[in-house]
């Protein structure tokens, strides 16, 4: 598990196994199941110690310590709410299932409600799952994941209970005196979508997903690193950075692309991307042009520099001024070799 064991570090896992009584209803009754059934949603705690390996990712790309204080509780530290314990819902579920009232259950684990609920049916069923994303509310947590990751909206579906951790499907000639029941039980279910006939290939749809969650929680803007990019051909490297340097968890921007060679196609394709292009051509005494070079990525506030598929070797004056801030990159994978 990355980020969790060490090297040389070790664990102890336990689990516990229950025994079906044979006179209770056997789940999920996949055949009972049919359109116009409802989705009961039951909350959960938080996370319920699944997703860790993302949440682990968000935090460290934020740089964010678990013991911060979180934004929307001054009393509470990350820390504490990610490890607050999951839940157990068998006292509120239990007598359903025993006084029939239930035709299928899924726990919200691993995978999230993407990947769990789809079990109450058979893969061959001609029956989806239609889930309206906005029907209840996250917790804070799921939203502050969201926003500072940033994560789409069925990513969180599909890696976060985000909020629900157990989905029951009733008769919807049931589902009200189930929500009572389960009211009196001290859990404040929800409807959150329904059984309708199969109209994709997916056993399960959601609807809403836009306003799934509140967008009130996003990245600190972060100063970003220049960079300045050194080509000679079609740029097809370059492409590639430029690309990853616009994606949103990216510590860098292109501040210029330069071509020792005029005509260049890389050229034109980094001015259709919107950036500054410069033709400085290499001459015959290598520290003219190096120099010229560097004059202009000094004047740009380059901090780093990559060759992508520039042709020039270049003066060791130049390596040595830029020292620890260049980066000669080249495919992994190549059609041939010459």
């Amino acid at each position: 598990m990355p980020g969790v064991y060490r090297p040389a570090q070790w664990d102890l896992a336990g689990c516990a196994v229950a025994v079906r009584d044979p006179h209770w209803p056997k789940l999920p009754d996949s055949k009972s199941i049919c359109a116009g059934d409802v989705l009961i949603g039951l909350p959960s705690s938080g996370l319920h110690s699944n997703g860790f390996s993302l949440v682990r990712k968000i935090f460290e790309m934020n740089e964010i310590s678990y013991n911060e204080k979180t934004p929307w509780n001054s009393k509470e530290t990350f820390g504490q709410v990610l490890l607050t314990g999951t839940r157990l819902y068998v006292r509120s579920v239990l007598p359903l299932l025993k006084d029939g009232l239930v035709k299928g259950c899924a726990h919200i684990t691993g995978g999230g409600i993407a990947e769990n609920l789809p079990r109450v049916l058979d893969s061959d069923s001609q029956l989806t799952l239609e889930v309206d994303a906005a029907s209840w509310k996250k917790p804070e947590i799921f939203d502050w994941l969201a926003g500072m990751g940033p994560v789409e909206s069925n990513m969180m579906l599909r890696t976060f209970n985000c909020g629900i951790g157990m989905v029951l499907v009733v008769a919807a000639s049931k589902a009200d005196a189930v929500l009572q029941r389960l009211l009196e039980g001290g859990e404040h279910a929800v409807r959150i979508g329904s059984v309708v006939k199969r109209q994709e290939s997916s056993l399960i749809v959601f609807t809403n997903l836009k306003t799934a969650f509140t967008s009130k929680y996003t990245q600190s803007p972060r100063p970003k690193i220049k960079v300045g990019i050194l080509i000679s051909g079609n740029g097809s490297n370059m492409v590639k950075l430029v690309e990853s340097s616009r994606r949103p968890c990216s510590n860098c921007e292109v501040a210029v692309v330069i071509s020792n060679k005029l005509g260049a196609k890389g050229m034109d394709i980094a001015r259709a991307m919107g950036i500054e292009v410069l033709h400085i051509p290499h001459t015959q005494i290598r520290e003219i042009g190096d120099s010229k070079i560097s004059e202009a990525l000094h004047a740009r506030g380059v901090q780093l520099l990559c060759l992508a598929g520039y042709m020039r070797v270049l003066s060791s004056r130049f390596v040595e001024e830029w020292r620890g801030k260049i980066i000669n990159i080249h495919p992994s994978l190549l059609p041939s070799f010459r």
